[in-house]
């Protein structure tokens, strides 16, 4: 039998004997079958209704942008799919922190009409250090991407220079400090293209403060137009 074929067949063999032992659970329910089931797929609502920041899509009944905003550098834009609650919290941390790669299809399709939005635009994931992508086995910004069909620009990257402590918990300006000068710029000028940050977001008025701004800093030096970022909440 050829080599090919039989890695081929003993994956199968292999994936179908993990269903049997651990069969998939629904992120939202919990129901046996798939790692999203069609209600919870059916009940995730769009950050489009009233009552959004323009910039940031967080919570927010005054006029123009929210507070929270002024503070960001560096950023031109937040696009974000979904409010960090509910369903969407618990498919994030079922791909973040369970590793259950299968909900990276559907959660790239709830994020696939704001591609859209950002047309003709460099995309890169938020890198993780390497000991944590080790550890985690994936990043799962890029694993996005990747499903949403969107190849790395041009053979550049971002880079993270230096371990950080874990964001979970910190005050906006504890974060922002805790990411300073974690992120580098390695690739050619961009020559004022348009870039979007991959990440999974939150609107808890925390974490847009950090490494949205740092990581988008390096750009500005390589000459950077826009400054968006696209995530999954």
């Amino acid at each position: 039998m050829d080599a090919t074929l039989l890695r081929e067949r003993l994956t199968s063999l292999g994936k179908t004997a993990l269903d049997l032992l651990y069969p998939e659970r629904c992120a939202g329910c919990h129901a046996f079958g798939r790692s999203l089931c069609a209600h919870c797929s059916a009940a995730l609502v769009p950050l489009t209704t009233a009552g959004r920041c323009p910039m940031c899509s967080a919570r927010w009944t005054g006029e123009r942008n929210c507070d929270r905003c002024y503070s960001m550098q560096q950023i031109e834009r937040v696009h974000a799919a979904f409010e960090m609650e509910g369903v969407p919290r618990r498919m994030v941390h079922g791909l973040k922190y369970r590793g259950v790669r299968s909900l990276a299809a559907p959660m790239a399709a709830a994020i696939e009409p704001l591609v859209a939005a950002v047309p003709s635009a460099a995309w890169f994931p938020v890198p993780l250090h390497h000991s944590r992508e080790r550890e985690r086995g994936f990043n799962q910004a890029a694993l996005l991407l990747q499903h949403l069909g969107i190849p790395a620009y041009g053979g550049a990257e971002l880079r993270r220079e230096r371990k950080t402590e874990r964001q979970v918990g910190r005050r906006a300006r504890e974060r922002q400090r805790n990411v300073s000068g974690a992120f580098a710029y390695r690739g050619d000028p961009l020559d004022g293209q348009s870039v979007v940050l991959a990440r999974r977001c939150r609107h808890d008025g925390g974490d847009g403060h950090g490494v949205r701004g740092d990581a988008a800093r390096p750009r500005c030096a390589a000459g950077v137009r826009r400054r968006l970022r696209a995530g999954q909440l």
